[in-house]
């Protein structure tokens, strides 16, 4: 029963904020976050906390949680579908370059800040560097599903600058997490070369394997007639693909959104069946699963506990 509730709030919620997001001329993605911080211990768990404590106990959160993943999980998947590869064809090496330069300057300064925040808030016994990597590491992140809502609700992903900005996202992901595989060796007094060396060889095969292997093999599974409908059978076989590659890439030390968008990147364009089978899924992911991820990610988040004085310069900047 609190899982239902949980569900509904946060879906209430995610809709009532998602709309004055967009009556502001905002993405929707948008008020579906500030719902979720309207939801967790920032506003409702201050002015509520008796209410706020029954219905988002720390401890029933885990099904909530799953939910929310296998939402953005799918999402991601779908956006991976909508997306045209050969549209960089004429710049391949475009989305490698952008990228990483992406990441170049955000990493710089979240290192070069490193210094003036490490006696206030690195936990005792850190290591300075690996202090200064993990806070470059954590500015150069992007917020992957955010960007993937916002072009999918401009109707961006199937044009040039669109594709451009997804693919960019992806291989930062990817170039970032590989990065953090090297930081958690440090921090370990492991080998941080090779930690990172084995995480972007994993990877890389990987994406040669769903391209090179897995695309003619779901081109068999997915082929169908002119006309012919895709049936809920191969729906539900392309949410396991999803799933498996989502599984596998978590496995690789990448997140699992990666996987779940290179999965639907891969999926067959022949008979629009990737087309097809977005259509259905799209309603049910974008209505109920992604804004209760959204407003998930909201209610774990408490402005209260930033602190104070030095706290909030240290956020603002």
């Amino acid at each position: 029963m609190l899982i239902l509730a949980q569900i509904a709030l946060t879906s209430v919620a995610a809709w009532l904020f998602g709309a004055v997001a967009r009556f502001a001329r905002q993405p929707r993605v948008i008020g579906e976050i500030v719902s979720g911080i309207a939801l967790g211990p920032t506003l409702f768990g201050a002015l509520v906390p008796h209410a706020y404590a029954a219905v988002f106990a720390p401890a029933s959160l885990g099904a909530l949680r799953a939910l929310a993943e296998i939402g953005v999980g799918v999402f991601m998947f779908t956006v991976g579908m909508s997306v045209d590869l050969t549209l960089l064809r004429n710049r391949p090496y475009a989305a490698v370059v952008v990228s990483h330069v992406s990441i170049a300057a955000p990493f710089l300064l979240g290192v070069s800040m490193a210094g003036a925040l490490f006696a206030r808030f690195a936990p005792a016994g850190t290591n300075a560097v690996v202090f200064a990597l993990f806070l470059g590491v954590a500015m150069s992140i992007t917020a992957f599903p955010v960007l993937a809502r916002i072009l999918a609700e401009r109707g961006m992903t199937q044009t040039p600058v669109g594709t451009l900005a997804l693919t960019c996202a992806a291989v930062d992901d990817v170039t970032a997490w590989c990065v953090l595989a090297v930081v958690f060796a440090v921090a370990s007094a492991g080998d941080g070369v090779r930690a990172g060396a084995v995480a972007v060889a994993g990877v890389a095969a990987y994406a040669a394997a769903a391209v090179l292997i897995a695309r003619p093999l779901l081109r068999r599974l997915f082929v169908t007639r002119d006309g012919e409908d895709v049936t809920a059978s191969r729906v539900g076989l392309a949410v396991l693909v999803a799933l498996a590659s989502a599984l596998a890439t978590e496995a690789l030390g990448v997140h699992a959104r990666f996987g779940a968008f290179l999965a639907g990147a891969v999926l067959p364009r022949s008979g629009e069946v990737a087309r097809r089978v977005a259509d259905r899924l799209d309603a049910a992911v974008t209505t109920v699963l992604l804004p209760i991820f959204f407003a998930f990610s909201g209610v774990r988040a408490n402005l209260g506990a930033v602190g104070g004085g030095t706290a909030w310069n240290a956020f603002l900047l």
